[in-house]
């Protein structure tokens, strides 16, 4: 393990990394923005009760999807800005890791194929009628046959499982293609970063070498479990950080950065 930042007061279970910053919830109230040596760099207060249910990203930019509070949460690290959107109308949506980021407009997708577009500078959303010619849904459809544990939407890549129970890495770019299996256990997670696909589970996260078919195991400090892991793509360096949770006080837990 190379570097462990430990958080107390704070019931974290958001991770993400955009560029070379990690982002995680500050308890239910805003966000808290680490640099990669885990320093703090800033405390966002967004509002009270503050839940993420799901995100996208573009650059140095974020929207959180929030349907417990009704409202889209825009945020942009330059200048760490952010804006409240009103999601009323649109709790029932579950919106999918497909998307598409143009300009102010980001079209959504949730799992019963409908399409949704944000306008962030209007602050509105609307319905938009399927033409069938989106590449999201295009994507979405060349999956249809499979049980689908995650999508990497922007490397063409999803996590499925096969017919078999099998769990199967799959580049789905032109025709299916598969790419590795992957070892079979009780994952809750799954992320990929260039060679490298990592499988996350509560009591161990599995890293596996996509070139050399090398498996690194990570696991968690005694009485935690892990909850996330995200890449962070640094120069010449890659990293791994890994969340994981005191289970016996939910307020307690520690961001594990590892170089790959």
């Amino acid at each position: 393990m190379e570097f462990v930042k430990k958080l107390e007061g704070n019931d974290v279970y958001f991770l993400e990394v955009i560029g070379d910053k990690i982002l995680v919830n500050y308890n239910y109230s805003g966000i808290l923005v680490f640099d990669r040596e885990l320093c703090l760099l800033e405390t966002i207060e967004i509002m009270d009760d503050f839940i993420i249910e799901s995100s996208v990203k573009r650059g140095q930019e974020i929207l959180f999807i929030c349907p417990e509070n009704k409202s889209f949460v825009y945020f942009n690290l330059v200048g760490y800005h952010y804006k409240i959107i009103s999601m009323v109308g649109w709790e029932d949506w579950i919106f999918s890791p497909l998307f598409q980021w143009e300009g102010d407009k980001i079209l959504l997708s949730d799992y019963k194929g409908r399409l949704a577009q944000l306008d962030l500078e209007r602050e509105e959303i609307c319905e938009v009628i399927p033409s069938g010619k989106e590449g999201i849904l295009q994507q979405r459809q060349k999956l249809n046959d499979f049980v689908v544990e995650k999508m990497f939407a922007e490397d063409r890549r999803a996590v499925v499982e096969s017919e078999d129970g099998d769990l199967e890495l799959i580049d789905y770019t032109e025709e299916i293609c598969s790419i590795i299996c992957l070892p079979k256990g009780d994952f809750h997670d799954f992320e990929l970063q260039g060679a490298s696909v990592t499988e996350i589970g509560e009591e161990f996260v599995l890293e596996t070498n996509l070139e050399t078919n090398e498996c690194q195991e990570y696991a968690p400090e005694e009485g935690y479990c892990y909850l996330r892991g995200k890449y962070m793509a640094a120069g010449q360096q890659t990293f791994l950080f890994l969340l994981s949770s005191d289970m016996a006080d939910n307020g307690v837990a520690r961001i594990e950065r590892h170089l790959l």
